[in-house]
């Protein structure tokens, strides 16, 4: 039998060891059943997909929309999803990068839609279309596909044939009959059923045509059922299910029909891969995680979960649920077996059984079980050497101020059952490994199997712990004291590990010029950081377990600094018109640290005058660095420095009362520390010895003397002050 992906619609069906059919383009599933003549039998499904495969080896592949798709009836246009699922890209190591579709109206000949990605939606009208795709690869290659599809109206002409669901397995008692269910019609047409039974034991087939499939004089036993569903519109369709026939009730199962009879008493041990045994009352939720039963083997890669839920008396399948989650509203007394299926993606099934006995109300103070619920219980985590603490904060019971109580089970790997109650279980000393949770939660009551209004079934998932986390504050500088902390091991003796811890400073033969390793015991440790960089181990010994678990953390020690707050004003030195990094100091609220050095940001201006500046801090063996910034007024306190050209002075000859003038230049040297960056300006007067009639100073600033005694001494005095007023 061939089915179309993703919704799983029967196609087609054939017999025989080869068989043909015709399917468009897009992606599909293929269930063979094979039987020999000793009534033995196998399963197995393979996935294929129709497409366009270029001669690059690209591959274009529509998976959606089918060839029919139902019109909306709210609207003149109806949503179309399309989906490249299975295209591929030429090379395993390549990928798909663009993904285009258009779609043509085969009427009109026109574009009625342009999308771009694997999924995509158009909106159309009712009509016939054409769709085209074209992939392009990460190495571009190309390949193109399309795919015809109409869009019928809500009283469309094309007929769709029934629907028979994949997969179906039904029970059924002894004597008894079940009715078949999970065939269905596209169009609302009524559906006409024959059926075959075939007895996989002995190889006896019982046929009929109605919907009911008698069980009288049959074995307890596999059985598979040959389904043909007939709309009458000259749609017909071909399925096979799963009977499993049940011994009556109170009779001894024999060598070929499994267990029967009460199967609901709890084992010593349970297994983690059974589904468990419940007893509930009428009316409680129960919800089934697939991942709990850890089915799937390590290595297999995940396809499909299969729920159903069969009554044991009727027979009658009374749910299937595809997916993860079995969620089950349990409204009918009665017994019910339940079973998973897990298939891989190679088609094989890997399958658990277990069941439910629904109780009836025995008395009509018994309500609590019809409350709904909202959010669900788990999945777990937890770690090696910790409490793994359970609780469900987002379950609610809805139309209720009653108080949830709780019931848990924890089954272990191996099968050994603890127990907690109460909205929250802790449990300890559990070892790396997966772990099934049960969970019945019961409203303003014990639970119980007459007051349990949900159950769950999740797990607990244990993490190895061989190298622990050390825990660190965010920001870590030097001077400051870093107390290191090991998680919390819980043991379940409650005994206190060893702890030994061992701190090496990296840098610390640079630094300090010898090598500095730190050693302590107990779960803390803490130490007063330099800069640069630390390696940080611990060892905790004597577990429980006898393991010896161990952690290490690297700490890099920043010279993290602090500006003042306040305008720092810094003198600048006498032979310079800048600040050097050593000035820099100056800004810090605290001395740098030994192993640090500190400068202007790359770019500061250090010359007289006042501004914000940053200063940076930078470990002398790594790359850390610190910054802050600081306002800081520059100033130059040199004056300048005047000396005369000739040390004896200037000398008249001869007394002739003649004036004798100079420049300034003629006379000293001046220089200053800033000269290249503010001007100098100076003055010449008549100093000890001058009169007027013997020194003047001319406009232009010359100094012009007169001798006009032999022995006359006069000073001329020489001013010079900086731009910055020295």
């Amino acid at each position: 039998m061939v089915v179309r992906l993703p919704d799983l619609a029967a196609l087609a069906t054939a017999q025989g060891s080869t068989a043909t059919v015709s399917v468009a383009v897009g992606s599909y599933r293929a269930y063979l059943a094979v039987f020999d003549s000793a009534g033995g039998n196998g399963t197995a499904f393979k996935d294929f997909v129709v497409g366009n495969r270029a001669a690059n080896g690209a591959t274009a592949v529509i998976t959606w929309p089918p060839e029919l798709v139902q019109a909306s009836s709210s609207s003149g246009v109806t949503t179309i999803a399309l989906d490249a699922a299975g295209s591929a890209a030429a090379s395993s190591s390549g990928s798909i990068t663009q993904y285009a579709w258009a779609v043509v109206d085969l009427a009109s000949k026109t574009a009625a839609g342009k999308a771009t990605g694997r999924l995509a939606t158009v909106n159309l009208p009712p009509g016939s279309y054409q769709v085209g795709l074209l992939i392009v690869d990460s190495q571009g290659n190309t390949a193109t596909v399309r795919k015809n599809f109409a869009v019928g109206s809500s009283t469309g002409t094309i007929n769709n044939p029934p629907v028979v669901k994949p997969g179906m397995a039904f029970n059924g008692t002894v004597g008894g009959s079940f009715r078949i269910t999970g065939v269905t019609d596209p169009d609302g047409d009524k559906v006409s059923l024959t059926w075959a039974l075939l007895d996989q034991t002995t190889g006896k087939t019982s046929t009929g045509s109605s919907p009911t499939v008698s069980l009288a004089g049959l074995a307890a036993g596999p059985h598979l059922l040959l389904i043909t569903a007939d709309d009458g519109q000259g749609g017909e369709t071909s399925g096979t299910a799963a009977v499993n026939v049940l011994p009556q009730l109170g009779t001894a199962p024999s060598s070929t029909s499994g267990t029967s009879g009460e199967r609901l008493s709890r084992p010593p041990k349970a297994s983690i891969k059974k589904l468990p045994d419940l007893v509930l009352p009428q009316g409680a939720v129960m919800d089934l995680d697939a991942q709990s039963f850890n089915l799937l083997p390590t290595g297999a890669k995940l396809d499909s979960y299969v729920w159903e839920m069969t009554g044991r008396v009727a027979g009658e399948q009374s749910a299937t649920v595809y997916g993860r989650w079995g969620h089950f509203e349990l409204s009918n007394p009665g017994i019910y077996d339940i079973k998973l299926s897990v298939y891989d993606t190679s088609g094989k099934a890997y399958s658990s059984s277990g069941s439910d006995k629904v109780l009836a109300p025995t008395s009509a103070a018994v309500t609590a079980p019809g409350t709904g619920f909202s959010g669900r219980c788990g999945p777990f985590n937890a770690k090696q050497y910790s409490t793994a603490v359970l609780s469900c904060p987002s379950l609610k019971g809805e139309g209720t101020t009653s108080q949830l109580n709780y019931a848990w089970r924890l089954i272990t790997p191996g099968g050994t059952v603890k127990t907690s109650i109460g909205n929250e279980a802790s449990f300890v000393d559990l070892a790396p490994g997966h772990y099934r949770v049960e969970v019945a939660v019961a409203v303003g009551s014990t639970p119980s199997s007459q007051t349990t209004a949900y159950f769950a079934s999740t797990y607990l998932r244990v993490d190895n712990v061989t190298k622990l986390v050390l825990s660190l504050p965010g920001s870590l500088c030097a001077g400051q004291v870093v107390s290191l902390h090991s998680p919390p091991l819980v043991q379940s003796d409650s005994a206190e590990p060893d702890y030994e811890w061992k701190v090496t400073y990296e840098d610390s033969d640079k630094v300090l010029g010898y090598t500095e390793v730190l050693k302590g015991s107990g779960s803390s440790f803490g130490f007063t950081l330099q800069p640069g960089r630390y390696t940080v181990a611990m060892t905790a010994a004597a577990m429980a377990s006898g393991a010896v678990v161990q952690g290490a953390r690297n700490i890099t020690a920043l010279p993290c600094i602090k500006c003042k707050n306040s305008t720092v004003t810094i003198n600048l030195p006498s032979d310079k018109c800048f600040a050097g990094n050593q000035l820099a100091q100056q800004v810090l609220v605290s001395p740098l640290l030994q192993g640090a050095a500190l400068s202007w940001a790359p770019g500061t201006v250090t010359t007289p005058g006042q501004r914000e500046v940053s200063v940076v801090a930078s470990a002398v063996t790594t790359n850390a660095t610190a910054s802050c910034t600081a306002t800081v007024k520059f100033q130059d306190v040199t004056p300048p420095t005047v000396r005369l050209l000739n040390s004896t002075g200037k000398c008249l000859t001869p007394v002739n009362s003649r004036w004798m003038c100079w420049k300034a230049s003629q006379l000293v040297t001046i220089s200053d520390n800033c000269q290249g960056v503010a001007a100098l300006a100076f003055m010449v007067k008549c100093g000890e010895g001058a009169t007027e009639s013997n020194c003047s100073i001319r406009s232009d600033g010359q100094a012009c003397v007169k001798a006009s005694t032999a022995g006359q001494r006069l000073q001329l005095q020489v001013l010079a002050r900086d731009g910055y007023g020295n």
